[in-house]
Formats: C-alpha cells, structure tokens, sequence
C-alpha cells in the first residue's frame, strides 16, 4: 500500500487507532507529515506504532522497553535505557555522592551538525522476533536540511516528545 497524499496516510493512521483492540489512547504523536504515528495507552500500559504506508501495526508492553534512542544520521544524540540509568546512578552515586547518582543516572551525549539527512528513534525491545523498532522523523532521499532548520527543528520535536514519554515509561 502506497498512500501517496498526507489526507489518505492521515486516514490510514486514525483507522488503525480508533480499530485496535483493547487499546485507549492517553497520548499520541504524529507526525507532521502524517508518515507515522506512536500511541500510548496508559491504563493498559501498551504502546501502539503504526506506519502509513505499512499495512501492519505494532504493539508492545511497557515493560518490554529496554532503551530508546535518538539518532541523528545513524549517531545518538540522546540515550536512555533501564540499564543505563542503574548502571549510570551508581557510578554517579559512587563518585559524587546524591547529587553524583542524579547526574550519573540523567548524563547522555550530543553533537552538533551543520546537515541532517535522518532523525530517527530507535526503540529496544525484549522481544526476538522484533527486537527493535526505528520510527523515522526525517528522512531523506539524498537531500540533507539544516540543524537549525524548520524541517529538522519539526522533526527534532517530535523525536524529543517520542524519547521523552518512553524515558517516563522506562523509568515505571
């Protein structure tokens, strides 16, 4: 399936929302272009990832999370994972004390580019068949757009929305 206008992918997306089985969604992103859309259900602690042209959604349980990530042309701009945030606090605990293991648990790294081709955000699952999910903000068919930017700035957003919720969820 190739929906080709932003109405048709638009429709295709709140279809497969409103027709999901023991799913109520307490929060969604979508995204500008209505390439994809990312769904949590709070109270039954599910997400839901959908892409437009795809004729298939995906739904996993929070606790299968393990880490989400930004990429920013294949390199991380933003971390964070279970293991990393108790790995992290107690180093940071070890070497600084309260505030240490504050800083040690929340530290991640960044990098600034002048042309971005790809924003995605990878999601880490515990699940084999499906091991990770990459939600793809920006991408590219060989044009690169500026850091700073209102495509990047768009696209930037919602990664950050995306990565943020499941830092909540990583952190249950």
């Amino acid at each position: 399936i190739s929906l080709s206008n932003k109405n048709e992918r638009q429709k295709n997306l709140d279809f497969y929302l409103r027709n999901t089985r023991d799913f109520s969604p307490s929060f969604t992103v979508n995204n500008s272009d209505s390439r994809y859309l990312i769904s949590i259900d709070d109270n039954r602690r599910k997400i839901l990832y959908v892409v437009a042209n795809e004729n298939k959604r995906h739904i996993f349980d929070f606790e299968n999370v393990i880490s989400v990530e930004i990429l920013e042309d294949s390199n991380a701009t933003f971390s964070k994972s279970s293991i990393r945030t108790i790995g992290g606090g107690l180093i940071g605990g070890v070497l600084g004390g309260g505030v240490g293991a504050i800083v040690g648990g929340l530290s991640g790294s960044s990098k600034e580019k002048k042309k971005i081709k790809e924003i995605q955000v990878k999601i880490l699952l515990r699940n084999c068949s499906k091991s990770a999910i990459y939600i793809k903000c920006l991408e590219s068919n060989g044009s690169s757009w500026d850091s700073d930017g209102s495509i990047c700035k768009t696209a930037m957003k919602e990664a950050r929305t995306i990565a943020d919720k499941l830092s909540v969820i990583i952190d249950l």
